[in-house]
């Protein structure tokens, strides 16, 4: 009975002791301040996210080496299932039903100077900018036509139409940019930047927060004469002469429901390019008169 009485005792000790000490160190917590929270990180300059997205690009000195850059790979073209946002455009492309891929031919030379060709089984597709004119040439049953584009189009075109998009040498080109908002763009975080474009023209890009690659880009398509509102999301970034490009272009047009996928097979930088290839070649056929009629599933450029 002893011995149990002894250890009983130091049992009640130990507690009592425990129990003070924890109520000592948490008397102490009490009065001491609580640590300081981490200060939240700023969020960077527009200037800053336009630095971070040339040096992941490949970086201003690169970019501005470029003369030409050809793109081959496939086009298709097809419905989109997804839901649209609150705006009217599809969140995103979505995986819709789409056409026959269609081999293309996408060339560009500077300034300004753009080729898409489709390979449409026995006939093609073009789409041509010399840097001042543009046209169409449509496949038909009786051949060939050909539309031009109007002046208002011609200068949209050639402020659309430089390979590396509109933040590379952004202020070099009158464009300014500012910071508007985080926002998701298909579960990742992104800045979006407005963008004034030096004939005036407003635009927007989503730059990943991470990455600082291009995720989206708003825009406008014109098809059968009309104007619609767009956005293009870039997907697949890879690096190619010291370049990343991207490698997957989708553009969901607004209120069409409609979606056109680049896919790129192969990049070429800096071939030669004769100024011819961006002209309308000779044609027998009488030209089509009126506003220019763009293809649905052309996209007018790749940007970046």
């Amino acid at each position: 009975m002893a011995t149990t009485s002894i250890f009983s005792a130091r049992k009640a000790l130990l507690a009592f002791t425990c129990a003070g000490l924890l109520l000592a160190s948490a008397v102490r917590a009490a009065q001491e301040p609580a640590p300081m929270p981490a200060p939240a990180q700023p969020a960077p300059s527009a200037e800053d996210i336009v630095a971070r997205n040339v040096q992941a690009r490949g970086g201003l000195d690169a970019w501005r080496g470029l003369t030409t850059l050809s793109e081959r790979g496939r086009l298709e073209h097809g419905q989109i299932k997804g839901p649209k946002s609150r705006h009217g455009t599809p969140s995103s492309p979505g995986a819709g039903a789409l056409d026959q891929p269609v081999p293309f031919l996408l060339e560009f030379k500077r300034p300004h100077r753009m080729r898409l060709e489709m390979n449409l089984g026995d006939m093609k597709a073009l789409q041509l900018f010399d840097g001042k004119q543009g046209w169409t040439v449509q496949p038909s049953a009786r051949g060939p036509v050909v539309h031009n584009t109007t002046p208002a189009e011609a200068v949209q075109m050639a402020a659309q139409l430089d390979p590396e998009g509109p933040l590379i040498d952004a202020a070099a080109k009158g464009t300014k940019v500012a910071l508007e908002a985080m926002e998701d763009v298909e579960g990742r975080a992104c800045y979006r930047l407005a963008l004034t474009l030096a004939d005036g023209q407003q635009r927007h890009v989503w730059v990943d927060a991470k990455t600082f690659l291009d995720v989206k880009i708003d825009g406008t398509r014109m098809i059968e004469g009309r104007r619609f509102a767009a956005q293009t999301y870039f997907y697949d970034w890879k690096a190619v002469g010291g370049l990343t490009l991207p490698h997957r272009v989708e553009t969901a047009i607004h209120d069409v429901r409609s979606s056109t996928r680049i896919i790129v097979d192969r990049v070429l930088l800096n071939e030669p390019i004769d100024d011819a290839q961006f002209s309308l070649p000779p044609l027998s056929l009488p030209q089509a008169a009126g506003t220019a009629a763009v293809p649905a599933a052309a996209p007018q450029g790749k940007a970046p």
